[in-house]
C-alpha cells in the first residue's frame, strides 16, 4: 500500500516537471523586419525609393504573402498598394517594393504579413531640382522709360519632373559689370518648369548690352546659373 501511495504522490510532481514551458507569443518585430534601403529620393515621378521586408522562416511557415501600402506616391506597379511574395528558400524570406512620388513630402509605408503582423516605415521625398537653366527673352529693346521686357527662365531636367514653386533669383548688369535696372512681377516656377519676371532698365541714356542672369540655389549648396543678353538701343 505504501508503494502505491508514493506513486500517487509522485504522479502530479512528474506531470509538472515534464510539462513544456510556455513559449512567448512572437511579436510583429519577431516576425518581420522592414528597411528603407534608398531614402531621400527626389520627388520627380521617376526616381524610386527601395523598401525591403524580411520574414523569419522559422516562425512564419504558413504564408509567403506580403502587402505594402502607402499614403503618398505610387509603387512601380501603379497604385498605393503592392502585394508580392517572399522568397522562402533561405533562413529569411525577402521581398522588395519600389515607390516614387511627385510631391516632396514624407510617405508612410505599412508592410503586412498574414493577418496580424505589420511594421511601418517612412520615406522622405525631397524637392526635384533641375539639371540646368535657360533664359528666354527678346534680342533687343529700346531704352524708353516705358519699356518692360518679359523674362522667362526655363528649368530643365533630363529625366523626371521638376518640383514647382522654385524661386529663381534674377539680376542684371551693364557692359561694365555694374548692376543696372530692376525686376518686377517675379513668379516662381510652374508645373512646366517656367519661372517668369519683367526687367525694367530705368535708364534712358544707356545703350548697349545688358546681361540678364538667373540663379537657383539648391538646399545642398549646389548653384545653377545662366546668362543671356539684351541689346538696348536709343528709342
Amino acid at each position: 500500500m505504501r508503494s502505491s501511495y508514493k506513486i500517487l504522490l509522485l504522479l502530479p510532481l512528474l506531470s509538472i516537471l515534464c510539462k513544456k514551458p510556455d513559449l512567448p507569443t512572437p511579436t510583429a518585430s519577431d516576425i518581420l523586419s522592414v528597411n528603407v534601403v534608398e531614402n531621400n529620393v527626389p520627388a520627380d515621378n521617376y526616381s524610386y525609393a527601395l523598401i525591403t521586408a524580411a520574414v523569419d522562416n522559422a516562425i512564419v511557415d504558413t504564408t509567403n504573402t506580403v502587402t505594402f501600402t502607402t499614403d503618398l506616391g505610387q509603387f512601380s506597379t501603379g497604385g498605393t498598394t503592392y502585394t508580392t511574395t517572399f522568397d522562402l528558400q533561405g533562413v529569411q524570406g525577402v521581398a522588395s517594393a519600389y515607390l516614387k512620388a511627385t510631391s516632396p513630402q514624407t510617405a508612410h509605408i505599412k508592410v503586412t504579413v498574414g493577418v496580424n503582423y505589420s511594421q511601418s516605415v517612412t520615406v522622405l521625398f525631397t524637392p526635384s531640382w533641375p539639371d540646368t537653366l535657360y533664359i528666354n527673352t527678346v534680342a533687343s529693346a529700346t531704352n524708353a522709360l516705358s519699356t518692360r521686357v518679359d523674362i522667362m527662365v526655363q528649368l530643365y531636367k533630363a529625366e523626371g519632373l521638376i518640383t514647382p514653386g522654385l524661386l529663381v533669383n534674377m539680376s542684371a548688369t551693364d557692359s561694365a559689370g555694374k548692376t543696372i535696372g530692376s525686376f518686377t512681377n517675379i513668379k516662381p516656377s510652374d508645373t512646366s518648369g517656367g519661372a517668369t519676371g519683367q526687367f525694367w532698365l530705368q535708364d534712358t541714356t544707356y545703350t548697349g548690352f545688358v546681361n540678364i542672369q538667373a540663379k537657383l540655389s539648391e538646399t545642398n549648396n549646389k548653384v545653377l546659373q545662366t546668362v543671356n543678353k539684351i541689346l538696348y538701343v536709343k528709342q
